[in-house]
């Protein structure tokens, strides 16, 4: 704090002790200034602090004959438990900030599972349409794929064929 007596009668006369007064009004002058913050801003900007306290201070000394010319804030020394509340409050907000960029992040790859299972569930649309177009287009195609399927499962033992009776035997069977 920097400042100089204008008036010393005043500076006498006015305040009991105009140093005292000085730290008083600065103190209560923060106080003021603090009060309507929220920690982020008070941590943010230590000068508008010494600016607002000084313009405030200022004013105040002018009446006890006593001329500020500069008052900055250091430091802020907050007592122990507001020290540890503000330090959790800290540790919260950078924990929440996390888990909402985890969140987001998880989010957006859900999203693109989803985009992507949807691409392949349609591309496999499109080759069974494809498949099930030649497959109707070449009726030896279709005997062929029969022929593969039966000889997959012959490879397993337990397994009957009844093969080239026609559909009067189909018709045979399914009455039973």
């Amino acid at each position: 704090m920097n400042f100089r007596v204008t008036d010393i009668k005043a500076a006498l006369h006015n305040v009991q002790s105009y140093e005292d007064r000085i730290y008083e009004d600065v103190q209560i002058s923060t106080r003021r200034f603090l009060a309507v913050r929220t920690l982020d801003e008070i941590l943010k900007d230590r000068n508008e602090i010494s600016e607002s306290v000084s313009e405030d201070v200022r004013e105040s000394a002018a009446s006890y004959g006593v001329e500020i010319s500069r008052a900055d804030v250091k430091d802020l020394v907050f007592p122990g438990n507001l020290r540890e509340i503000m330090n959790r409050v800290l540790e919260t907000e950078r924990q929440s900030e996390a888990m909402l960029i985890e969140a987001q992040k998880n989010a957006q790859a859900r999203l693109i599972q989803a985009k992507a299972d949807e691409e392949v569930s349609r591309i496999k649309l499109e080759a069974d349409k494809a498949t099930a177009q030649q497959l109707e287009s070449f009726p030896t195609l279709l005997r062929l794929r029969e022929l593969e399927a039966l000889e997959r499962m012959s490879q397993h033992g337990g397994n009957k064929f009844v093969i080239g009776l026609g559909d009067g035997f189909t018709k045979l069977m399914s009455e039973d």
